[in-house]
């Protein structure tokens, strides 16, 4: 018997992206910045999040609807001084 017999296989999350749905529910209402895969970047308030999209109020009030396919990264808006 070797050693990798006796180890157990990894744990497969019981459901998965449980992580990514706390981290948009923890921004909603937030301002956030988004970085684009076409290297755009866009600012607003974080005002929804489904399976599929982001919605993002921009500061115009235009509401915008971002497919998390073409999302590269979220975070929090930095603080404007």
């Amino acid at each position: 018997m070797t050693d990798r017999a006796a180890k157990k296989p990894p744990r497969i999350p019981d459901i998965w992206g449980t992580s990514s749905a706390a981290f948009y529910a923890e921004l909603e209402g937030e301002a956030i910045a988004v970085q684009l895969i076409t290297g755009e970047c866009l600012t607003g308030l974080l005002s929804g999040v489904d399976r599929y999209d982001l919605f993002v109020e921009q500061r115009e009030g235009v509401e915008v609807l971002i497919a998390k396919g073409a999302i590269v990264s979220v975070q929090r808006a930095p603080a404007k001084e």
